[in-house]
Order: C-alpha cells, then structure tokens, then sequence
C-alpha cells in the first residue's frame, strides 16, 4: 500500500448519479449478433467476437458493469438459454468451474433449503446478499424468470467506497489493505490448506482490486485455531457494507427476462434484495457464468490462493474441480 491512501482514478470509480444514464451501461444485441448466438456450433461468428471484444473493454477500461439486452428468454427454454449463455461467455475468455464437479453453468434459485442445511448458501436461497465479489474475472447473470416480489440486482463502484473512506476513515482503509484470514467456502473442497490469508484492497502494477466474500472472512474468526477479527477489522468490513448499501452509491435495478449482466469482479460488490415467489410458481431464476478473460489485470501474489493465477490475462478463478491439478 502507498504510505499515504490514494485515491483510485478512472471510469470505474462512479456514484449512482454518474452511473444511470452512462453510454457504456447498456447494449442491445444487433440482429447479426443475436442469429450467431442462436446457431449451431461452437465456433462464434464474427459479429459476435467483435462484440466479445468491445464488452471486455468495457469492463476492464470502462464502468466495469454493463447490461445486455436483446435475448428473448420466453422464446427459448433453459437449456438453449444456457447453451447461448456459455457460447457468449466463450466470446469473452474462458468459462470456469462453479463446484468440484467442474459445472461452468450455475443456477440461481430458492432450493427451500432449511437455514441449518450445510448445503444452503446465498445463491440458493431467497434471501439478500450482503455485498461482494465472486471469484473469478468477470460475472455473467442471465435472467430467465424474475421474481414476482423482490430480488433486485444491485451494484456499486468500489473504487467509489474506497474514495469515501480514504477521504473519512483513513485508518479503515489502511486496515482494509492489511490481510485477513479467510476460511475456505465449503464448497471448495479440492484444496488442502482450510484457510488463507489476503486483503479486500489491493494495488498491483498501477491497477486498483477489490475482493470480498465477507462470510469466509466471519468463518475464520469462528474458526478456533486462526486469530479472531480486531475490533477495527470489524469497523472497517461493517463501513464497507454500509457505504455499499447507501442509495447515493448504487446502480439498482430489475433483472428482466432475458437480459444479461456482466460485471467486473475487481472494481465492482453486488448485491441482490430478498424476493418471494408465490406457491406452486416457477420461480425466480438466474443462470451465472464466471469467466477468466485475456485482459484482466495484475493480482498481488496472496490472491492466487483465492484465484489459482494472480498474472494479468492468466486463466484464473473459480472452484478446483475433482481431479484438477
């Protein structure tokens, strides 16, 4: 960390007034792109890698989130949708595994999953999220069915949040840039060492990074053998997520059918509100994509533990599938 907090730069860092209106927020599939990413076939066409292209600019160079539009989810079923999901994400880098089976597509939806159930986790419940970021470059959500209540997408600039607690807590920040002891996620089970230690902000080759999945960090201050949090640890995750969850920060939005939300994992948390689904409904349900793309940026060395690579443009990310090396 640079002895004095420094601002971050750049089109990544914005607040919700910046952010609505922004040319680089949305894109429509053109006609040509949407017939190559209906077709047969592995390879993409050339509509679609120059779009491919373009998207990866603006998620690393850009605002870091962008929201394409132009799929229609109630003219194809799940798993056309799904093929076309993992097509597109071919366009923009390499799909990585979700769980140990090596899925690269993961389903988002409410699995009535008792709180006391070890396979219930965020992503398949109803529940809100607190904010993070997931592990790997770039994240893909496809809307196949929104909720009938709730369930909104939300998403903030970190560089944003790391401005404003440079500019009101310069302590916090600086605790935010010394490592914290995470446990692993319980899902990630092809890894012998339980737990590693990293920090939530980093700065590596002159480019600014953001992780958190604030629960592994709170499992390992539960976890008897590692140190528990200080007391400003604490302060400094608790006014992160308060920053995260001020209006004046977010892009909030619903996710309609059919639209994809792509998002730089780096420079952008996300979240999503509860939401409800009547009984006997299908329910809300999101498909995701983690993709390693050729163009990310440098990772401090620690985060390989997280990530597998820390080099600019490695493949990297995702949970070690079974078997794996």
């Amino acid at each position: 960390m640079p002895s004095d907090p420094q601002r971050v730069e750049g089109p990544a860092v914005w607040r919700a007034d910046d952010i609505t209106d922004h040319p680089d927020l949305d894109r429509c599939l053109t006609p040509e792109e949407l017939s190559e990413l209906q077709a047969a076939g592995e390879q993409a066409g050339p509509h679609l890698s120059e779009l491919g292209t373009g998207l990866r600019a603006r998620l690393e160079d850009g605002p870091g989130v962008v929201r394409l539009r132009g799929l229609s989810a109630t003219d194809h079923d799940e798993a056309a949708l799904s093929r076309m999901l993992l097509r597109f994400a071919q366009t923009l880098g390499t799909p990585v595994s979700q769980n140990v089976a090596g899925d690269r597509l993961f389903r988002v939806a409410d699995a009535g999953l008792s709180a006391g159930d070890p396979r219930a986790r965020g992503p398949v419940s109803r529940n809100a999220l607190t904010f993070h970021s997931d592990r790997a470059d770039v994240i893909g959500f496809l809307c196949v069915r929104p909720a009938t209540e709730g369930g909104d997408s939300i998403v903030v600039s970190a560089g944003a949040i790391h401005n404003e607690i440079a500019c009101t807590r310069p302590d916090l920040l600086a605790e935010l840039y010394r490592p914290f002891y995470w446990l692993r996620h319980n899902i990630d089970t092809e890894n012998e060492r339980p737990w590693y230690r990293m920090p939530v902000f980093a700065r590596q080759g002159g480019s600014f990074a953001i992780t958190l999945m604030q629960v592994l960090i709170e499992r390992a201050h539960r976890t008897e053998e590692l140190p528990d949090l200080t007391p400003l640890q604490r302060e400094a995750l608790e006014t992160l997520q308060r920053l995260a969850s001020d209006p004046g920060f977010q892009l909030r939005f619903r996710q309609e059918p059919g639209e994809l939300l792509l998002l730089n994992n780096y420079v952008t948390l996300h979240s999503r509100t509860a939401f409800a689904d009547p009984p006997g409904a299908p329910g809300r349900l999101i498909l995701r994509v983690w993709i390693s793309v050729p163009n990310s940026r440098p990772l401090p060395e620690s985060w390989a533990a997280h990530y597998g690579e820390h080099e600019a443009g490695a493949v990297r990310g995702g949970i070690r599938a079974k078997g794996q090396a």
